[in-house]
């Protein structure tokens, strides 16, 4: 008898690997939110370069007829709008999400749970930032008055991304023994930014008055550099100095004081700049008050990651990330 035996033994072939779309690891969302993030700061340099020029070159503008009466403009406004967005929403956004889903699994101590739904949640913020970032160029379609210049749609596609990964974020920090300081830090951060997200669907939904919408903008950037733009990197700071010294953070009370002081006073100063006569002076006031009131918190964080650093200072003049972490909290 001659043949090959082996192909009346299908046990003995190895089993086919089912590969799937969405990425099952963590560290599969990080990438994707990082390499998002680079596209989005490729984008942003060239918004900032054509902007640059149309400075120099007044008459540099373009524009494209679309049907139905619509048009694509690169005029200086919509240009300048586009680089900002690209810029925070874009880059600093993907990256700040990265950030978190890289940071969270390594303080709790275990994998990100549902990271699938976390995958989803990144790839419908960008396709959704992607549409509103085209649209932003297109005048009859964008929502120049509201906080986000995004309509209405877009900013639901952008809410929804943001419920996906407050999902994955909560669900993976709710079991977890302790709750670390830069974990809240990121806490904070994500559900701000989905306040305010809904809270920029809500204002173009009501189209109010000119006065209130430029209220609640200058409210609502100010809402942004708090509690997101500045939130997440305390946050990764809790972590990152802590790990490259070797040493536990010098006091876990000293950071929550400063995780609190700076959420309470944070919301107050919010008022600080809505210059408005529809508003009370005396509340205005008390606004601008807890703004410089924020040394307070900013220097207790700044004092306790510093004395986490005790004995370990040489590790500044030495190659690695924590050069970056020390410029960062001077």
């Amino acid at each position: 008898m001659s043949g090959n035996l082996k192909r009346l033994r299908p046990y003995d072939r190895p089993r086919k690997s089912r590969t799937s779309v969405l990425p099952a690891g963590g560290d599969g969302a990080v990438m994707g939110y990082l390499g998002f993030g680079a596209l989005w700061l490729l984008t942003a340099t060239g918004l900032g370069t054509f902007a640059a020029l149309q400075l120099v070159m007044s008459s540099f503008e373009f524009t494209l007829a679309l049907p139905f009466g619509y048009s694509f403009e690169l005029t200086p406004d919509t240009v300048s709008a586009g680089f900002r967005h690209a810029f925070v929403w874009g880059w600093l956004t993907n990256a700040a999400l990265g950030a978190i889903f890289f940071v969270t699994p390594r303080i709790t101590g275990r994998p990100l749970s549902h990271t699938r739904i976390g995958v989803v949640g990144m790839v419908l913020w960008n396709i959704g930032f992607g549409a509103g970032l085209t649209l932003l160029y297109i005048p009859q379609v964008a929502e120049t008055g509201t906080l986000t210049g995004f309509p209405v749609i877009v900013n639901l596609v952008l809410i929804l991304a943001l419920v996906l990964v407050n999902v994955t974020f909560w669900t993976s920090v709710a079991g977890s023994a302790a709750l670390f300081v830069g974990v809240a830090w990121f806490g904070l951060a994500l559900f701000a930014l989905a306040g305010m997200t809904f809270e920029a669907m809500v204002v173009s939904v009501l189209n109010l008055d000119p006065a209130i919408n430029a209220v609640l903008d200058a409210m609502w950037t100010r809402g942004i550099a708090l509690f997101w733009l500045l939130a997440v990197p305390i946050g990764a700071l809790h972590y990152l100095i802590p790990r490259l010294t070797g040493q536990p953070l010098a006091s876990g009370t000293l950071g929550w004081f400063g995780l609190g002081s700076w959420a309470v006073l944070g919301v107050v100063s919010l008022f600080g700049a809505a210059v408005s006569p529809s508003l009370p002076y005396a509340l205005v006031s008390f606004g601008n008050a807890a703004t410089i009131m924020l040394l307070v918190p900013a220097t207790a964080i700044i004092g306790n990651l510093t004395m986490t650093l005790r004995g370990r200072w040489s590790l500044v003049l030495s190659p690695g990330p924590m050069a970056t972490a020390v410029a960062s909290l001077v």
